[in-house]
């Protein structure tokens, strides 16, 4: 007979100590972990910040090997609940906030199982499901206690747990390799890019060949609203891998009629170029992108003195991106000036040369391209596998080889 219990039943739960300016200083400062540190499955402890705790409160709010952490809130409802386990990465008491939740395994609860059960929760949208708040979203130590989890006995559970551990781990190595055959084909994209690009051409300033180098206007933002009709070409847009626009998440804005916004506005043939945050991406406008107005993370130039597809490329180049980097870090800038683009000096050939070059990069692309979206389906198909095998696993729609489940009296609660 199938029995179900409150997850308090298999762990202890516990919401950390809230910050607080009294505690930022003091004579038992120790390290803490936040929501910021815990990922899906994963600690990223590159920003650990320290907080005071007393010596009986180190009892309270430290954490042990095994214990296992959940984010409690975040601004994103699709982050909440987001769980890993600590293993004791940092020496010494390490405590937690409360924007974690603590969940301690009982005797009789397999700690790898309870791990792997939070990773299907957050996964399946359990913990979502429960939470609550607007701009912050909550799911509270209580709502987390009284979360259903069917019993499983312990020699099940730690079946399950290495079953998990064991094909989760395989899985990883494929989706590893899968990964390193797709940055050996962004190394096979570039080098195709500069063989084309980076020859023994006449260098130019990007001002002569250019009839316009512009960035968006500031405070466009404020005008998105869903009675936009003019679409607002953003840094989201702009991929990193490929020229043409990403238009899967556009927003709309008000187009005010202002010279500042004609002067914005889109033509065919565009080429822009991200000149904020990820420097040195490039995308061409098409014709449906005629019109639309960018940000002003956003460079837009008109090529008037060679084809737009050779300036974007060139562009794109190792030594184009290295002189962007050299402008950006050199003046220690997070950012790109317009004069920096004039600056940026480009080989070019004559246009019959330049056309027949590109005619012979996009063949060379398009083969590259097709290969890399094929791995992206792959990674994909393993990911959407692996969590799949996750959820049946804790969830019993998995026959575990060789282990049947005993009817072993439960945890108390």
């Amino acid at each position: 007979m199938t029995e179900v219990r409150p997850l308090r039943a298999y762990a202890e739960i516990a919401l950390g100590r809230q910050r607080a300016p009294q505690h930022e200083q003091g004579p038992h400062m120790v390290p803490y972990l936040r929501a910021a540190n815990v990922k899906d499955g994963s600690l990223d402890l590159s920003d650990v910040k320290e907080m005071n705790f007393s010596p009986s409160e180190q009892k309270i709010f430290s954490l042990r090997p095994d214990d296992v952490l959940v984010t409690e809130g975040s601004g994103s409802l699709g982050a909440v609940g987001a769980s890993t386990v600590w293993s004791g990465e940092v020496q010494g008491p390490v405590c937690f906030q409360n924007t974690l939740l603590r969940l301690r395994p009982r005797p009789g609860t397999d700690p790898r199982f309870l791990a792997w059960w939070c990773r299907y929760a957050f996964s399946a949208g359990v913990f979502a499901s429960i939470a609550t708040g607007a701009n912050i979203f909550h799911v509270s130590a209580e709502r987390v206690r009284d979360l259903p989890l069917t019993y499983r006995a312990p020699m099940l559970q730690r079946a399950i747990a290495d079953f998990l551990d064991a094909e989760t781990a395989r899985i990883d190595a494929l989706i590893a390799k899968k990964r390193e055959l797709r940055n050996l084909l962004r190394q096979r994209r570039q080098a195709a890019i500069d063989a084309m690009i980076s020859v023994a051409e006449p260098l130019v300033a990007v001002r002569y060949l250019t009839g316009r180098v512009t960035s968006g206007p500031r405070g466009w933002s404020d005008r998105v609203s869903d009675a936009g009709r003019t679409p607002f070409l953003r840094l989201t847009n702009i991929q990193r891998d490929d020229i043409e626009l990403d238009m899967s998440d556009v927003v709309f804005v008000d187009v005010p009629a202002t010279a500042e916004a004609r002067r914005t506005a889109v033509r065919d043939g565009d080429v822009l170029l991200s000149i904020t945050a990820d420097i040195g991406s490039v995308a061409i406008a098409r014709a449906e992108h005629r019109g639309a107005n960018v940000s002003q993370h956003i460079a837009l130039l008109s090529p008037t003195h060679c084809v737009p597809e050779w300036l974007a490329f060139a562009i794109c180049s190792s030594a184009a991106q290295a002189q962007l980097e050299a402008g950006r870090y050199g003046g220690t800038k997070t950012q790109l000036s317009l004069g920096d683009i004039g600056d940026l000096r480009l080989p070019v050939a004559d246009v019959d040369i330049q056309r027949g070059r590109l005619q012979i990069l996009h063949g060379m692309l398009g083969a590259i391209h097709r290969a890399a979206v094929k791995l992206e389906r792959q990674i994909a198909l393993l990911q959407e596998h692996r969590q799949a095998l996750i959820t049946a696993a804790v969830t019993g729609e998995l026959d575990i080889p060789g282990v049947a489940e005993l009817d072993i009296p439960g945890v108390a609660t």
